[in-house]
């Protein structure tokens, strides 16, 4: 599917124009809704989930399917509204509030700028995803850096802060990252801990068939006397990877992330802003995808990857475009 909607702009010219102004419209769309679940929460109080009764007529898991509601959960130990709205898991809602945030800037009518980056902040906030709250100022400095030419050297800064710090507070480069990844887990301690379980779980059985992995998802692992079972592979893409195709797959799958990320590397150091959006976005999602499987929440967000074909599509025919200037000028 992702192939699939990377490629369409190449068979089928869409503007990058025409996906922004759509993703405008439904990160809109983000705002109206929250609004209207939080004011039936705090109105009326946590709703019951339900299955629409269409819904109920169309084969396999249904879950993706259910109408949900903003519910009360524990951040930082403090009560506060989440919410899924359109997807499946509410981290994924982070996802697509992040992606369509740096989409929607490129949104020329200034109404449905405001309104669509507003929509996705607030999807952003209120899906609690801590990850995604990391992400969001990680791209506003990676697109930082390209527009001041700090883009070559950003990583010497960054090593270069982090020795700082650390000679400061009198600690070692590992005890500055492990508190703050410690608060990090902190938030949401049990959620954190059931990743950990199951990422681990999977490495260990990724490592009985190391090359070729195991081929199917049918492994489960269990905690908490048997309440609670998932499927080995469900957190991490990368741990899935390795677990399900062996380091061969997993080979492939990094050549197909670099690649994709190469891709916009060049015009994004030549100053197309467009670019250097995407390039921060591709760099978040790698991240992303550590914690909440790419099969299970790129079909929440499948328009970014129609975007990313559109942008090389358009950069493709601006090259061609040149060359036959310059040869028609020869």
């Amino acid at each position: 599917m992702i192939f699939a909607c990377i490629t369409l702009p190449f068979w089928h010219y869409i503007r990058v124009k025409t996906i922004t102004r759509a993703v405008s419209l439904m990160a809109t769309s983000y705002s109206i809704l929250l609004v209207i679940q939080l004011i039936i929460l705090f109105g009326l109080g946590p709703q019951e989930h339900f299955l629409p009764p269409l819904a109920r007529l169309i084969p396999g898991e249904k879950t993706s399917l259910m109408v949900k509601f903003a519910e009360i959960q524990p951040f930082f130990g403090i009560p506060l509204p989440r919410t899924d709205l359109y997807t499946a898991d509410p981290p994924i809602l982070g996802v697509c509030g992040l992606l369509c945030f740096f989409m929607c800037l490129s949104e020329s009518n200034p109404r449905w700028r405001k309104l669509s980056l507003a929509g996705s902040l607030i999807g952003l906030i209120i899906s609690q995803s801590r990850l995604a709250w990391i992400c969001f100022p990680l791209v506003c400095s990676i697109i930082y850096c390209f527009r001041s030419g700090l883009a070559r050297q950003a990583y010497l800064w960054i090593i270069s802060i982090i020795s700082l710090f650390a000679a400061v507070l009198s600690l070692t480069v590992k005890d500055l990252i492990a508190s703050p990844l410690e608060t990090f887990n902190s938030a949401r301690a049990d959620s954190s801990k059931d990743r950990e379980f199951i990422v681990n779980a999977t490495i260990e059985a990724w490592k009985q068939s190391p090359w070729m992995g195991w081929g199917f998802m049918e492994k489960t692992a269990s905690w908490g006397n048997g309440e609670f079972v998932l499927p080995l592979g469900t957190f991490s893409s990368y741990a899935q990877v390795l677990y399900i195709h062996g380091i061969f797959g997993f080979i492939f799958f990094i050549t197909a992330l670099v690649s994709t990320l190469c891709s916009f590397w060049k015009p994004a150091i030549q100053g197309n802003q467009i670019c250097q959006r995407a390039f921060g976005c591709l760099i978040a999602l790698y991240l992303l995808i550590h914690a909440t499987n790419l099969t299970w929440m790129a079909i929440y967000f499948w328009f970014f990857f129609i975007w990313l074909g559109a942008i090389l599509s358009e950069l493709q025919k601006q090259q061609l475009n040149i060359t036959e200037w310059e040869e028609l000028s020869n």
